[in-house]
């Protein structure tokens, strides 16, 4: 099923926001960021027969005895609409692509309900620190590192939830294209929990048999 975020509220959008321009190499590198994504199975193209059903769907506030995802402690309409976010790259170390990341929240516009971290309901988590470490080695072990580039994008997140994180981009064409991540994204507020949740099981079997 994957991982599923925890909402407070239904996200809701009157507009998506319009896909941003690039040119020369920026734009290059959101081509190759979106191929790549693509041949991987981190994102998924949204067909066009899809977005013309979605748009014929009525607002939220015209919909009568709606009814409601069953078992969780929030409501959360069956039918969740799409919510669209801004596309970008981050730069990181080394000759890879850069990280393409979705604007989920912003520290300048908390609550506002324009981004889908506004959303989310805020999660607490515990990172082991070097006093953890020291407590957890032993006499006579044997210490690795593992660098995870893309550590988040290896948790899958539930296909119910995949239209929340949608964005546009101008393909190679002038054409734009739209795109869900499949995956948990960068940026997400409940990205940090999610991921020390479902890797700390991992880590622990990890430690009893090497």
């Amino acid at each position: 099923q994957g991982w599923t975020p925890q909402l407070f509220a239904t996200p809701m959008q009157a507009k998506p926001p319009s896909p941003a321009r690039y040119h020369g190499e920026k734009q290059e590198m959101i081509w190759k960021i979106n191929e790549d994504f693509l041949r991987r199975g981190i994102i998924e193209v949204v067909e066009s027969a899809e977005l013309e059903a979605e748009r014929a769907e009525k607002p939220y506030s015209q919909v009568d005895k709606m009814g409601y995802l069953q078992g969780l402690p929030f409501k959360v309409p069956i039918d969740l609409r799409p919510f669209y976010s801004i596309f970008f790259t981050a730069p990181k170390p080394g000759p890879k692509l850069d990280r393409g990341v979705l604007a989920l929240g912003s520290k300048w516009s908390k609550g506002s309900g324009r981004f889908l971290n506004d959303y989310a309901v805020k999660l607490k988590f515990r990172m082991d620190g070097l006093i953890q470490l020291a407590l957890m080695i032993m006499r006579d072990d044997w210490v690795m590192t593992a660098d995870l580039t893309e550590a988040y994008m290896t948790i899958h997140q539930n296909p119910r939830y995949n239209k929340l994180t949608r964005y546009q981009c101008y393909n190679r064409h002038g054409l734009i294209t739209t795109y869900q991540m499949r995956v948990l994204c960068y940026g997400h507020g409940q990205a940090p929990h999610a991921f020390t949740k479902f890797w700390a099981p991992i880590l622990d079997y990890c430690r009893t048999v090497v």
